[in-house]
């Protein structure tokens, strides 16, 4: 029988251990990462979900504002001109939380030009339709 070496049996469990502590270490940093990235990816699809939410809003708004006055010219019941006149103060304002919404350069610029475009719709057609 051979003598056990002195410390043998010390240095492998203190071995064992130091292995068994850096592999919960290890994997604990790869858990808390993946759960920055799910946090990250959860306030970007909400956020994505507002402007949905908000490009929604303006649509329904802007088919407001083309509805009410044909539905007033076609029948000259006012109404039909309550959507509109909704519509009329409620579309600016949601074209700019639009645009405050976007992030992106490209997303940005696409907003702009949809707030510009609502409002040439309002000021250069609506308007002057229901006025005539």
């Amino acid at each position: 029988m051979k003598p056990i070496a002195r410390g043998g049996l010390t240095l492998r469990v203190l071995g064992t251990g130091t292995t068994l502590a850096l592999i919960v270490g290890v994997s604990f940093a790869v858990l808390l990462r993946a759960i920055f990235a799910q946090r990250d990816t959860a306030r970007l699809a909400v956020h994505s979900q507002e402007v949905l939410a908000s490009a929604n809003r303006l649509e329904r708004l802007v088919v407001d504002l083309e509805t009410g006055p044909r539905g007033y010219l076609l029948t000259g019941q006012e109404r039909f001109l309550g959507p509109w006149i909704t519509a009329r103060v409620a579309a600016p304002n949601e074209a700019a939380n639009l645009r405050r919404l976007a992030q992106v350069p490209e997303q940005r610029q696409l907003a702009e030009r949809i707030d510009q475009l609502v409002g040439s719709y309002i000021t250069d057609y609506s308007d002057p339709l229901v006025a005539a």
